[in-house]
């Protein structure tokens, strides 16, 4: 496990991939905006690191570890653990639904939880840090959320072809990394 800076430094890939999650080119072109200023932006960051810093403690810090307990530290039952932790964090999820979510929002909600919470995962084995990874989220949360929040923008706008394009080639240099950096 890397300890300090060097922990940080191996969770920059992670990190592009956390800030890529906010609506960047959207918000440059002006075709979503934020409205609210100072006390609200500060109020809804405190909000999605709390929200981060429960699930990290639910998923990373509990589940995950108890996982590798049950399957073992070899490749085969890391990866294992890594799947089925993420794949369970990505399924709560579908309690938006109770709170009428749109039932297609929600499934893609799911389908990017499972991926975030692979990633935070591969983070934590990395380093051990549950911190880097609450921050790591919260970060991810911030920007997916900060629009739809405090502001406004259409989803084709806040999701056009070229921040996919972004997204893809982050979320692979970020798998290719780990992989062979592991």
């Amino acid at each position: 496990r890397r300890q300090g800076a060097a922990a940080w430094l191996s969770a920059l890939p992670a990190l592009l991939v956390a800030l890529n999650n906010a609506p960047v080119i959207a918000l440059a072109t002006g075709s979503a905006v934020v409205t609210a200023e100072g006390t609200a932006v500060l109020a809804f960051a405190l909000q999605c690191l709390f929200v981060a810093a429960f699930e990290e403690l639910v998923f990373r810090a509990i589940m995950f570890p108890l996982l590798l307990q049950r399957f073992g530290t070899g490749v085969r039952a890391r990866f294992s653990a890594v799947l089925l932790s993420s794949a369970l964090f990505g399924m709560t999820h579908l309690l938006n639904l109770f709170s009428g979510a749109a039932v297609g929002a929600t499934v893609l909600q799911v389908g990017y939880s499972f991926l975030i919470g692979c990633m935070l995962a591969v983070v934590l084995m990395r380093t051990g840090s549950i911190a880097l990874c609450t921050f790591l989220h919260a970060v991810y949360n911030f920007g997916g959320t900060i629009v739809q929040t405090l502001g406004f923008g259409a989803f084709a706008d806040l999701w056009n072809l070229r921040t996919v394009i972004i997204t893809a080639v982050r979320a692979i240099f970020s798998v290719v990394f780990y992989a062979f950096t592991a």
